[in-house]
Parts: structure tokens; C-alpha cells; sequence
């Protein structure tokens, strides 16, 4: 019988958790230092050394963490092996530490801890203990006051681990059931023992020597008649005592429900604190209607819902929901419910836990208004920005608009200006009248130069200018740069110097927008420098399989620039200075169109300069390798020159009677047969009737416009057809591809070049069968 009374002791005390091992070793531990300390002299000399001896190794041998602690120093006095397993200090270490080395607060926040313990009515404190490995571990420390000697009181602290405090909820439940059994089998013993007081007097002494195996063997022969039966209440008082300290402890408010009547049975505080009540029994005289709304947030009445979450709980075992609840005083508030099932005396009750989350609720609905205001505003905004979006594309649109029908207003005229000049350049002008019609022609074409460097710049801003990919030779494009320019660079008795040594022999790029940046470049260098000479140079910077980037540099020996003018030179509308303008003239576009072509071709321009001694300008571009078997070409093939344009016959399809007369007197020396039409129908009409070898298409005229009249042509043509070049003063891609898919050929830009006007039309002329199958399909030549 002993054996197995002390084999129940070490089951009992052992199914505790650490925390209440460590609380009721730690009320023993002091009971019996009470007991012993009160024996008479005789009685302590027989059995005190035996009992020092068992405390010592208890104290040594227990698995609770325990240190015996200088109550004013805090130094550690003394530690068990589980103190030392614990913390990994050996305890000869940690008798040389104080209590504060291994606590992680400092000592304002161990006071706000301790006054915390007090306000929860919590006899035990909550540390972060410090290990050897420098590990921060949550403890609970419950401490007494321990006299070793009448003259010496020391601190008993038994320290649990609760790092991993909270046990799966399955854990608790078949933990709960246990003490349930535990319970029901101790109790039908206890009812045919003595008398209740008496048995439960002597069953909680007999509670606390029984925890302690060691101390209960030593005073064993005094109790051995009464063992039996206290071991068993000891038990049965134990396990009441934890499933009470299991349920009133929780932090978190806890109720148990009889799903058959739908009444609270059972309470923790922190359930009498949740619900606002004045006792444990004043919850349980609530019934679920009366701490609820009559309806929950989604409408339903509160008697419904709740049998529906019973039921649910009752088949499921577990339901988790929200549930809006009114205290006494009528405010409302809103908690998370954990409802679970479990058996108590073979009667199937139901658990909830009870956390209020009233201001969660209030916070994520704050969320969701600040969120939904905030979609509204994005929302409100992007309509703004879409209303924005098209009234900058409508903006656009009208400045498109606007640029396209002033360069056809202004080239119109010009053309006749420009094509006047040249006939009366042709009629042997006295010497003081050619002058004036230089000086006109002069004039003509920097005003032409201006408007196209306006239309440049605005296809470049609204991202019109699209690259062409094309064999090229860069040192070629180079040539026909300075054989534009050579005559200006000559007249003011300037040299060209040209060195592409370093540059490829060919290439594939942009040769048109490359020809247009270094005419930017030497244009500009011409003009500013009075004497000396001017060096246009190419090289390869960087090369790798895939490509090449390819600096230009046009260097002169003309005014030079101030750096701080430099400095804003290539922005758009700018020029050194005003005075600039005022002598050489221009717009200040053409630097500002370089840089951003150099940037379409994935380069950069800039400039260095010294005032008084000359600049350098340069821009990169990024041009990929051409095959080898490539031809190099810079520009297209002229087609076959036509051994003569006699008896020829050619179609002018002109709306403006001055452009009419500058075309019919520049092309009267080829010897054509001409015929006129005014409008779109009229043509239509002479090309059903007449075979032509060219038609020349105006294309923006009233009536039938040129695009239209051109693809009424082509319906109607039998046979070889007539190749149609238009006449056009519209020189935007998309009017380009218009006249591309209406069924043109080729394009000659208003104003019209005089000798480029009579070159383009011998090529077009040419009556070999090569000519005329490649004259068949649209081309992009201009």
C-alpha cells in the first residue's frame, strides 16, 4: 500500500503543469519549514537532521527551476541543477550573479511589473529571463520568504518557463476530460469516508506533504495509518484545485452553457469583468438574451442565431463566430465567441471563450471608410486625369491640326514665291536684279527653314518622328551634307575638312534624321565662324556584336560660347544670347531637334566651346551592323534617267493657278505634252479618257481632294498604271501614309526644289519595263 499511495503522489503531482508544480511546491516547501521550525527541541533533534537532509536534496534533486535569493542584495545564493540546466550556467556561476544579471528589465519596468501583478490580484511576477546563450525566455517567478536560520531570511524563487505557455485547444480539451474522470472516481471515494470538514482539514495537509515524496517518507512513520486515505483526498483536492485555477486564471472570459436550457452554468472572472457584473453569480443569473441585442449585425434575432451556433457547436464540436452583445447599462459591444463542445459527468455541455473585439472592429471599419474614401478619391481623380488625358489629346489633336494647316497655308505661297524666283532667275535678270532675286530666294528658305524646324520639334514632343531602319554610309551621308552646305562654307571663304577614318564603312540606321543633325551642326558652324576652317569628324566609341555607338563631331574656329550659355543651349527657343538672334538670325530650335534625335537613336549630343577660339559639337547615335553581303547606300537608288521626256504626257492636278503656272514653265524645257485639271474630278475624268505617263496630285483641294481622286484612278485603270506623285504641302507621317495607301507613288514636298521637281519627274519618266514594274507598287521617295 505505501508504494502505491506514493506511486499516486508522483502521478498526481506529476499530471500538473509546471506552473501549478511550481506554486504548490513552493507552499509546501514553506508549510514544512513552518512545522519543523515549530517541534519541540526533542522532536527536532530526532528527526531535523533527516529532514534538512531531505530538503537539501529536494531542493537540489526537484525539476522545478528554483533559487534561493538575497532579499536586499538580490544576489543568488544558492540554485538547483534545474536552474543551472535552464539557464546554462554552472551553479557555482550562478551563485557569483544577482537576480538583476539574468532579468531583462531594468528596474522601472520589474517595479511596473510588480504593481501590475498586484492590480491582477497575481501572486506571481512575469520576467524575461537572460540565458548563458544570451536568449530572452518568459518566466513566472513565484517567490516566499524562507527562514534557514532564526537569524537569517532568504528568498525562495521558483521559476516556471512559460514561453510556450498556451496548449492546443484539442490538448485542453482531453486534459479537461481526464480531471473530469479524475474527479467523478475520487469523489465516490471520498463519499464513504468521515466527515467532510474533517476529511478535507485533513486532506489539504495531507495535499502538500504528499507533493513532496521525499519530505512525506521522512515524517511517514508518524502518518503511515492515516496515508491511505489522505493520499486519495490529496488527490481529489489537487485536481479541483487545478481545473479552478485552470479556468479562473485565464486571461481570456470563459463560460460554460447547458445547450439544453441555454443558461450559463459556470464563470471565470474574467468573465464577470467582460460582462460588466458584479459577481461570478450575478453572470450566472444572465440568461444569453439578456447580455445580447435583440438582433445581430446581419439582421437575424438574437434567440435564432445563437440556437444556430448551438447546434452547429453541438454536431461540429467547435464554432467560432462574432456576436453583438448590451450590457446592463445598454451599451453595445461586439466579441469573437469560441464555442466548443465537451462531456462533464456524462452530460454534454458546451465552453465559450469571450474576447471583446468591439475596438478591432471599430478600427478595421475605419480601415474599410478610409479605404473606400480613398478608392473614391482615386477613382474621382482618375476620372479627372482621364478628362485631363483627353482634353491634352483633344489639345493635341487641335495643335496638329493647327501646325499642319499653317505649314500648308505657308508653303502654298512660298512655293509660288520660291518657284517665281527661279523662273525670273532664268529669264538673263540684269546683274543688280539677280541680286534682289538671291536675296528673295535667301529669304524664301530661311523662312522655310523656320516653319520646318517648328514641325520638327512638335513631332518630336508629341512623339510622332518614327525611325527608319536603312543600309547607310555614314562617310556618304557626310559627303552630301557638305555638298548641300559647301557653297556658304565657300562664300565665306571657310575650309571643310572631313575625317571618318574611324567611322563604319556602312551601317544600319536612320541616314535622314543623321543627315538632318549634321546639317543642324555645320549649318550652325558656317554661320558662326568668319574665317578659318571647320572639321567634321566620325568615329566608333563603343562596339559590340549587336552594334556600334557612332559619335559626330562638327568642330569650327568661329565666336565661341560663354559656358553658362552653353550650358542651356540645346533647350528649345535658345541662343547664346540675344544679340545672337539679332546678327545671325534663326529660332533656336535646331540644336534642341539634335539633341532629341540623337535620343530617338538611343545617343546624346552636346557641345564644348572657348570663347573667341571656337566650339565643338557632337552627337552619338546607336547604329546596328550591317550584313555583310549589304551594299552601303545612304540614300535610294535614282531609277534610270529617261534618254528623252519628249511626247511624254503628264497630268497637273493643281487647285492654286500661280502653282500651276510655276509648275507648267519649270517643266515646259522636258518637251511634255501637259493637260490641266483644277479639281479631283476633273482629274478622274482626263485619266478615263486619256493615257498618261505621270500624273502630278495635288492633295489638299476643295471638292474631290487629291486622295480621293486618286483611288477613284486606280478603280477605274486598265492596263499598266500611270504612277501619281503627290503635290503636297502636308508633311506629317500620317498624311504621308495616307497618300501611301490612297495608291501614290512617290512625294514631292511643297515648297518644291525647281531642279529636284524636274529630277524626280525624268526618273519617274523612264519607259524601261524594270522602271515601270518598280513604279508599280508605293515608294518612299520624296
Amino acid at each position: 500500500m505505501p508504494k502505491a499511495r506514493n506511486m499516486a503522489s508522483s502521478i498526481t503531482f506529476g499530471i500538473l503543469p509546471s506552473g501549478m508544480r511550481s506554486r504548490l511546491f513552493l507552499l509546501c516547501l514553506l508549510l514544512a519549514s513552518q512545522f519543523f521550525g515549530t517541534l519541540p527541541a526533542a522532536a527536532a533533534g530526532s528527526v531535523g537532521e533527516p529532514i534538512e537532509q531531505v530538503l537539501s536534496g529536494v531542493f537540489r534533486q526537484h525539476n522545478a527551476i528554483m533559487l534561493l535569493i538575497e532579499p536586499d542584495s538580490g544576489r543568488i545564493v544558492d540554485a538547483n541543477m534545474a536552474a543551472s540546466r535552464f539557464y546554462g550556467y554552472p551553479i557555482a556561476t550562478l551563485q557569483q550573479l544577482s537576480i538583476q544579471d539574468i532579468n531583462a528589465l531594468n528596474a522601472e519596468e520589474i517595479a511596473h511589473e510588480r504593481k501590475l501583478a498586484q492590480s491582477e490580484k497575481r501572486n506571481y511576477f512575469i520576467f524575461p529571463h537572460r540565458l548563458a546563450d544570451d536568449s530572452i525566455r518568459t518566466v513566472e517567478v513565484y517567490s516566499a520568504p524562507v527562514s534557514i536560520r532564526p537569524d537569517r531570511q532568504l528568498l525562495l524563487s521558483i521559476i516556471h518557463d512559460v514561453s510556450g505557455k498556451y496548449l492546443p485547444e484539442d490538448e485542453l480539451m482531453k486534459y479537461q476530460e481526464r480531471l473530469q474522470d479524475l474527479v467523478e472516481e475520487r469523489t465516490r471515494q471520498l463519499t464513504q469516508q468521515h466527515d467532510r470538514e474533517k476529511l478535507l482539514f485533513i486532506g489539504a495537509v495531507a495535499a502538500q506533504f504528499a507533493l513532496i515524496a521525499a519530505l512525506v517518507y521522512a515524517i511517514r512513520r508518524r502518518r503511515q495509518a492515516e496515508r491511505s486515505l489522505l493520499q486519495g483526498q490529496a488527490e481529489l483536492q489537487d485536481s479541483e484545485a487545478y481545473n479552478r485555477v485552470l479556468f479562473s486564471d485565464s486571461q481570456l472570459a470563459l463560460v460554460v452553457i447547458d445547450p439544453d436550457s441555454g443558461r450559463f452554468i459556470d464563470c471565470n472572472e474574467a468573465a464577470v469583468s467582460i460582462y460588466g457584473a458584479a459577481s461570478r453569480a450575478a453572470v450566472l443569473a444572465l440568461t444569453p438574451a439578456e447580455v445580447s441585442t435583440p438582433q445581430q449585425a446581419d439582421g437575424t434575432p438574437s434567440t435564432l442565431a445563437a440556437q444556430a451556433h448551438i447546434q452547429r457547436a453541438l454536431k461540429e464540436g467547435l464554432d467560432v463566430f462574432q456576436w453583438r452583445h448590451q450590457r446592463a447599462d445598454g451599451e453595445t459591444w461586439d466579441g469573437e465567441v469560441r464555442l466548443m463542445k465537451f462531456q462533464h459527468h456524462g452530460r454534454t455541455l458546451l465552453q465559450f471563450s469571450l474576447t471583446d473585439i468591439t475596438e478591432r472592429l471599430r478600427s478595421e471599419q475605419q480601415l474599410a471608410d478610409y479605404r473606400d474614401n480613398l478608392e473614391g478619391m482615386v477613382e474621382a481623380r482618375t476620372r479627372e486625369l482621364a478628362s485631363a488625358l483627353a482634353a491634352a489629346d483633344a489639345a493635341n489633336r487641335a495643335k496638329t491640326s493647327f501646325l499642319a494647316n499653317m505649314s500648308h497655308e505657308i508653303r502654298t505661297p512660298l512655293n509660288g514665291v520660291i518657284g517665281m524666283t527661279y523662273l525670273l532667275q532664268r529669264d538673263d535678270p540684269t546683274p543688280r536684279q539677280q541680286e534682289r532675286l538671291h536675296k528673295i530666294a535667301d529669304s524664301t528658305q530661311h523662312l522655310l527653314g523656320i516653319l520646318n524646324d517648328i514641325l520638327d520639334i512638335s513631332r518630336i514632343e508629341a512623339n510622332k518622328v518614327v525611325l527608319e531602319e536603312t543600309l547607310i554610309a555614314p562617310a556618304r551621308l557626310v559627303d552630301e551634307v557638305v555638298s548641300m552646305l559647301g557653297e556658304k562654307a565657300r562664300e565665306k571663304h571657310l575650309r571643310l575638312l572631313i575625317d571618318m577614318s574611324g567611322a563604319p564603312e556602312r551601317a544600319i540606321g536612320d541616314g535622314v534624321r543623321l543627315k538632318q543633325a549634321l546639317v543642324n551642326y555645320l549649318g550652325n558652324a558656317i554661320k558662326f565662324t568668319e574665317r578659318g576652317e571647320i572639321r567634321i569628324r566620325g568615329r566608333i566609341l563603343v562596339e559590340s556584336e549587336a552594334g556600334m555607338l557612332v559619335c559626330f563631331e562638327v568642330e569650327d574656329s568661329g565666336i565661341g560660347i560663354e559656358p553658362e550659355a552653353l550650358a542651356r543651349l540645346f533647350a528649345p527657343f535658345e541662343q547664346a544670347d540675344n544679340s545672337t538672334t539679332r546678327r545671325f538670325g534663326g529660332t533656336g530650335l535646331g540644336l534642341a531637334i539634335t539633341r532629341r534625335l540623337a535620343q530617338l537613336m538611343n545617343g546624346d549630343a552636346g557641345a564644348e566651346s572657348t570663347p573667341g577660339q571656337g566650339s565643338t559639337f557632337w552627337f552619338t547615335a546607336l547604329l546596328h551592323r550591317a550584313p555583310a553581303s549589304a551594299a552601303p547606300m545612304s540614300t535610294a537608288e535614282p531609277a534610270p534617267m529617261a534618254p528623252t521626256t519628249r511626247d511624254k504626257r503628264l497630268l497637273l492636278v493643281e487647285d492654286e493657278a500661280i502653282n500651276r503656272e510655276v509648275a507648267i514653265d519649270m517643266l515646259r524645257d522636258l518637251g511634255l505634252h501637259i493637260d490641266i485639271a483644277s479639281d479631283g474630278r476633273e482629274a478622274v475624268r482626263l485619266a478615263r479618257q486619256n493615257r498618261y505617263d505621270l500624273i502630278l496630285m495635288d492633295v489638299r483641294m476643295p471638292g474631290m481632294d487629291g486622295l480621293e481622286a486618286t483611288r477613284s484612278i486606280r478603280r477605274q485603270e486598265n492596263g499598266r498604271p500611270a504612277p501619281i506623285l503627290a503635290l503636297t504641302a502636308n508633311t506629317f507621317a500620317a498624311d504621308r501614309e495616307a497618300c501611301l495607301a490612297a495608291g501614290m507613288n512617290a512625294f514631292v514636298g511643297k515648297p518644291f526644289d525647281p531642279e529636284h521637281l524636274l529630277v524626280t519627274v525624268r526618273q519617274w519618266l523612264a519607259d524601261d519595263d524594270a522602271c515601270a514594274g518598280e513604279r508599280a507598287g508605293p515608294t518612299g521617295r520624296h
